[in-house]
């Protein structure tokens, strides 16, 4: 079993501060609150979440040889019990807007009000720009098989000539609930669909039964000594990708879920609770901002009365009904030439391609010109689309020398390029406009271009049985001996990002134009980009002018000098590339130094310093890449543990 419990759950918090509508007998703790995360950080949680699972798993194979050939058959089933437990806000999230450019944030649909323009006083005397909470409704308890049957052949068809070939078939079924206590929301007519009834199957998404994984291999020796030799191979691979614990049907109302409401909607909510006027609070003039007077009750997660023909005021998960099974076809050519007796040298080029890669988005984003959504009464519909496609193509080379005389050496050198236009169903990476992924497609959030990795290992030569001093006595033996000295070194490339704005729609990347670059090394501009001040609405803004700019806007609002100012609704998404900038690179050195010893024939020991990052080099994160903050292409962190840790440890065994 894994899962988290809070600090504090054992403490009703939330009673001992008056935050209302959060602790129940099961639920202890604070609330969630926050919003950016720049002003005040987030304090609280959702609750405890358990996953408690048992697996039952039977596999056997069988292997026939005849003549030139080796047959292999097999097959492997698993029976996964998986339980849940996670109540999506089920104690309350109070969401607020920072300084109000974006609406904030997740299953709280707020629309990006400030009561004050500052978090920090819109916690101890503003309204919220919205809320959500969720329903408790207990442990939940899905069931799959995953199983796998294959038959290969190993034929021999001259001694310098070898095939693979062989055939693997999966059967991964989608989950059923024990009790049928899972929903799918329907993107057609709005409603949500439960397992099990009025003709719904107890899956909601049909089973793929035709994941037919071919396998194909060669090795060709080249040369008659053998020291030369040509592979290569392909084959077909299924996979399951349905994310996390608070992406599953479980999580859907009824069973599930949250119920969010925003400022926008007429809400007046405080950690105390709403104004009487909720929700029918007026736009204006606005309700006097007094905070003590916010004594009403909070929506709660309550679904009983939810009609789930078309349900209203809350954030659903849609799973697409035509998703299939991802899966990735995966194929490779190397050549490799033994030097001598113990070392080898090899060039390879792999390539993979994925198909149904799943994409998440909320299918009910505000729109482009208009801000409109496709649900107008519902919060977020985040949905699943086994729709996405990747490629990779890389050139391999390494060299390795075979441990001997005390020294062990790999080094290995990895040219590639990944590009997909999503990033699966556990990375966040939403599409500007989930209608069109054709924009999306850009380097993978993962993608790194080259990477270099040094290893060795070296025992020192001293002590018995050594070049130096293979004849000392033991107890110098214990002084001089046993020393051996390790190191890995790796260089590579940054991670790539893209150049976004603060506005509406959300996730929108700002316009290019002309061509663009990086200042690697310039910690304080490392985009390259020019701004230029104005007065907009009484107020002096700082304006990008190229090569990246914002958005054209509803409003079309020119300031003091002649350029666009923010604000109003963007008309279409950017035209800036997905993942078109890299980050900066690093460059590691990790070092350890062992201490051998031997007590007696069964009991050995082994004294460990071991240094991570050994000369304490910067790792630098990405830079700041949103185009309306006034930190726009400044670095200012690392990426995390990367600074300089040393370990000391001792090992027995015996």
């Amino acid at each position: 079993m894994y899962g988290y419990t809070p600090p504090g759950n054992g403490t009703p918090i939330c009673v001992t501060l008056g935050i209302v509508n959060c602790n129940t007998p099961l639920l202890g703790g604070i609330s969630l609150n926050g919003g950016y995360n720049n002003q005040i950080e987030y304090t609280g949680d959702f609750g405890t979440y358990l996953v408690p699972q048992t697996g039952y798993n039977a596999n056997d194979a069988l292997t026939w040889v005849k003549g030139k050939h080796t047959w292999k058959f097999g097959g492997n089933v698993i029976r996964r019990q998986l339980n849940l437990y996670r109540p999506l806000a089920g104690k309350g999230y109070f969401a607020f807007a920072g300084d109000g450019k974006n609406p904030c944030c997740g299953v709280a649909p707020g629309q990006g009000h400030t009561s004050t323009g500052y978090e920090v006083s819109d916690l101890l005397s503003g309204f919220v720009d919205g809320y959500a909470h969720g329903t408790t409704f207990g442990m939940v308890g899905t069931r799959t098989w995953e199983n796998g049957f294959f038959m290969q052949d190993d034929y021999r068809v001259s001694p310098r000539l070898t095939l693979n070939l062989g055939l693997r078939y999966d059967i991964l079924t989608w989950p059923v609930e024990v009790l049928n206590r899972q929903a799918n929301f329907d993107l057609i007519t709005g409603a949500l669909v439960v397992a099990g009834s009025n003709g719904a199957s107890r899956t909601l998404i049909s089973t793929d039964y035709h994941n037919f994984g071919p396998r194909l291999g060669f090795a060709y020796q080249i040369t008659g000594d053998g020291k030369t030799v040509i592979r290569g191979g392909y084959g077909l691979f299924y996979f399951l990708d349905r994310g996390g614990i608070s992406n599953q049907l479980a999580q859907n109302p009824p069973f599930g879920g949250t119920n969010g409401v925003s400022y926008a909607q007429g809400w007046r909510i405080t950690m105390s609770g709403a104004l009487p006027c909720s929700p029918n609070c007026p736009a204006t003039p606005s309700p006097l901002l007094d905070s003590t007077l916010a004594t009403g009750p909070l929506p709660s997660g309550d679904f009983t009365t939810l009609n789930l023909a078309a349900p209203t005021g809350v954030s659903v998960i849609a799973l697409l009904p035509a998703n299939l099974t991802p899966m990735v076809s995966q194929w490779n050519l190397q050549v490799q030439r033994q030097i001598g007796i113990n070392q080898s040298l090899s060039l390879a080029y792999v390539g993979t391609h994925g198909a149904r890669i799943t994409r998440n988005y909320d299918a009910n984003q505000q729109l482009y010109n208009t801000e409109a959504k496709r649900f107008a009464n519902l919060g977020s519909v985040t949905t699943q689309d086994n729709s996405g496609k990747s490629d990779y193509h890389s050139m391999q080379a390494q060299y390795e020398r075979r441990f001997t005389s005390g020294f062990q050496f790999l080094g290995a050198f990895t040219w590639s390029k990944t590009i997909d236009d999503g990033c699966g169903n556990l990375d966040t990476c939403s599409p500007q406009l989930y209608t069109n992924y054709a924009i999306e497609r850009g380097l993978s959030n993962q993608d790194q271009n080259y990477h270099l990795s040094l290893s060795s290992l070296y025992e020192l030569p001293f002590g018995r049985g050594k070049h130096w001093g293979h004849d000392v006595s033991r107890a110098w033996d214990y002084v001089i001996g046993g020393w051996q000295l390790n190191g890995i070194y790796t260089l590579e490339a940054g991670l790539p990002f893209s150049v976004t704005v603060d506005g509406t729609p959300g996730n929108t990347r700002a316009d290019l134009k002309g061509p663009f670059s990086v200042h690697p090394g310039n910690l304080t501009n490392y985009i390259s980009e020019t701004f230029q001040s104005e007065t907009c609405g009484g107020k002096t803004v700082s304006i990008p002018t190229g090569p990246f700019l914002f958005p054209v806007n509803t409003a079309g609002i020119l300031g003091s000098a002649g350029l666009l100012c923010p604000g109003g609704i963007f008309l279409a998404p950017g035209t800036a590339g997905r993942d078109i900038l890299r980050g900066p690179g690093s460059s590691n050195m990790d070092l350890a130094l062992f201490k051998n010893l031997s007590f007696t024939e069964q009991v050995k020991g082994q004294l460990r310093v071991q240094a991570y990052n050994l000369t304490n080099t910067p790792h630098f994160a990405n830079p700041d890449s949103d185009l309306s903050h006034g930190t726009f292409g400044q670095i200012n962190s690392v990426q995390p543990n990367s600074w300089r840790q040393v370990e000391l440890g001792l090992r027995v065994t015996f």
